[in-house]
């Protein structure tokens, strides 16, 4: 039994419903665009991160957690930031 606590899933608002407007042609296509801020494990410090257990802050817990969000939401296309001080 693992001692890694599932992913929580980010709760993501549609641009539908976001107000963002765009201009597009009947005869264009839709796609999904994700942007993800992934933190840099050089960041990863315990007193920055309180309630957080030790064990989900190591880059092999955080990194299958991150994969997990991400297939879920089946983008089409992904944008991922690593977000330093």
């Amino acid at each position: 039994m693992s001692t890694t606590p599932a992913p929580l899933s980010p709760k993501f608002v549609p641009a539908e419903k976001s107000g963002i407007t765009s201009v597009s042609k009947s005869d264009g296509f839709k796609f999904s665009l994700v942007s993800y801020n992934i933190l840099a494990q050089a960041y990863v410090k315990g007193d920055l991160f309180p309630h957080s257990p030790g064990p989900c802050l190591k880059w092999k817990a955080r990194s299958q957690a991150i994969l997990t969000v991400l297939k879920s939401l089946g983008a089409d296309f992904l944008c991922l930031q690593v977000w330093i001080f």
